[in-house]
């Protein structure tokens, strides 16, 4: 088995040349945050709750679905004039081509996560906010920052095409009856998501009752390292494994079975994604609850 988290992924996208935002769109990620809501210690829930009410950015609202969405937006905030925060904070979402996503950073020691070296990657940058935001002594603004943050970047490390973007997906055609053209990359992380239902918190409350202890521990195991290459393995065998030929003008055609099949994997990473954020909050503010 390849592993991406110690090696770089298969060449894809250039390091010198970010492109507009990627990963899941706005509703998965208020899926992800409100199932994770669910699953929170009542203390934990709490807190997080407080957190944010506290919280006087104008990016997002302020309870927790929005804010998991405010990563993505304070990322995009700047695109089409300095690139500032888009250049600084573009790769923390993703696992990259061109140097190993091991979890570690040349971040000086005492530099604050949230000002961080632009080429880490999001397994790096999730452990960083995870221990900041179990730390007492970080101050309140960055453990806030820690925490808006974590609610983003754990539900990218569970999008399969964030952890393995090694055939262009950025850039692959696709059509499907049902739905509009779109790039592949758009049709996994938003078309699919969408298909699901357009209602995030209904979507929640649907998946909720269905879900088992034996489910929530499961998906729970592991690490984020783990994660990014169970999501590099799902890329690769039915994102990229299952797409038919293209025709010849590039446009790949996909037909129901390759449709179910994806939308099948799109929402178990969801769940999953949904139950791992749960994990690392409640072990991160088990101690200040």
């Amino acid at each position: 088995m390849r592993s991406i988290v110690a090696t770089a992924v298969l060449c894809g996208i250039a390091l010198t040349a970010p492109q507009q935002a990627r990963a899941w769109g706005d509703e998965a990620h208020e899926i992800v945050a409100l199932l994770a809501d669910h699953y929170l210690d009542p203390a934990v829930h709490d807190q997080v709750g407080a957190m944010l009410a506290a919280d006087t950015d104008k990016l997002t609202k302020h309870d927790i679905a929005s804010e998991a969405t405010w990563a993505d937006h304070y990322r995009d905030s700047d695109f089409k004039t300095t690139k500032k925060r888009y250049n600084q904070t573009y790769w923390w979402h993703l696992v990259y081509t061109g140097q190993p996503c091991t979890g570690r950073s040349d971040a000086p020691h005492g530099m604050n996560a949230s000002t961080g070296p632009a080429k880490d990657c999001v397994v790096t940058k999730i452990n960083q906010f995870a221990a900041e935001l179990a730390e007492p002594s970080t101050t309140p603004k960055e453990r806030l920052l820690a925490l808006k943050f974590l609610l983003n970047l754990v539900a990218d490390v569970n999008d399969p095409l964030s952890d393995s973007d090694n055939q262009g997906a950025a850039t692959m055609k696709v059509t499907a009856d049902g739905f509009k053209p779109a790039t592949l990359m758009h049709f996994w992380e938003v078309d699919l998501v969408a298909r699901i239902g357009t209602d995030a918190q209904a979507v929640a409350d649907q998946w909720i009752p269905a879900i088992t202890d034996a489910d929530a521990r499961a998906w729970q195991a592991g690490t984020p390292e783990n994660w990014t290459q169970q999501g590099y393995e799902l890329a690769r065998e039915h994102a990229y494994g299952k797409l038919p030929p293209p025709d010849a003008k590039g446009v790949y055609h996909l037909d129901a079975a390759y449709v179910d099949d994806a939308g099948g994997v799109v929402a178990l990473q969801l769940h999953k994604a949904g139950l791992r954020l749960a994990k690392i909050l409640n072990k991160a503010l088990a101690k200040s609850s």
